[in-house]
């Protein structure tokens, strides 16, 4: 098994589409576990998780898959989808 660098917990994710619509960000909020503490306390530290498009549509897939498997019902929220900011380098 390859040796995981950064074990992440997020919430809130929002979709960020570039400009040139090759590649999405997923921005979720992170979560942080304090020493002692047993729940984890969201933050307003954002994670950005960059790929192409086309990786995030086999993610889409993957997800879509492991949902009808378990039974997962559909985010009750509509998703959010925001351009990236003019003069961004993300």
């Amino acid at each position: 098994m390859t040796k995981v660098e950064h074990d992440l917990v997020c919430v809130a994710p929002k979709l960020i589409v570039e400009r040139s619509k090759t590649r999405v960000i997923i921005e979720a909020n992170l979560v942080e576990f304090p020493a002692g503490a047993g729940l984890g306390q969201p933050t307003e530290k954002l994670v950005h998780l960059g790929m192409l498009a086309e990786d995030a549509m086999k993610l889409l897939a993957h997800l879509k898959a492991v949902q009808r498997l378990y039974g997962w019902a559909d985010a009750p929220e509509s998703l959010a989808v925001k351009p990236t900011p003019s003069g961004s380098t993300n």
